[in-house]
């Protein structure tokens, strides 16, 4: 597969076409996403122990942080609600 055939369709043929392609790819994602590094929501078993809490913490605040960059406010309510919420968490009061 060509370079230019992705193009035209917007569709890879196989694993070996996003190796081909990978840095071309790297940049598609990263101007349609604003990251090459994925930040959905990440799952957190019950009673999480405090690492886990951390790093969704980390989490939050990266994504908070690149939503103001892009002046997508709306997400980064969205998260610092979250974030919040994360917060009374680690102090202990869950009881919201």
């Amino acid at each position: 597969m060509k370079l230019g055939e992705f193009r035209r369709t917007g569709r890879l043929r196989c694993s070996h076409c996003y190796t081909d392609f990978d840095t071309y790819l790297r940049k598609v994602l990263k101007r349609i996403h604003g990251s090459t590094q994925h930040t959905g929501k990440v799952y957190l078993p019950p009673n999480p122990n405090s690492y886990e809490l951390e790093q969704k913490m980390k989490f939050l605040k990266n994504g908070m942080n690149r939503a103001v960059t892009r002046e997508e406010f709306e997400k980064a309510a969205i998260l610092r609600d979250e974030i919040v919420k994360m917060e009374l968490i680690i102090n202990g009061d869950q009881s919201t």
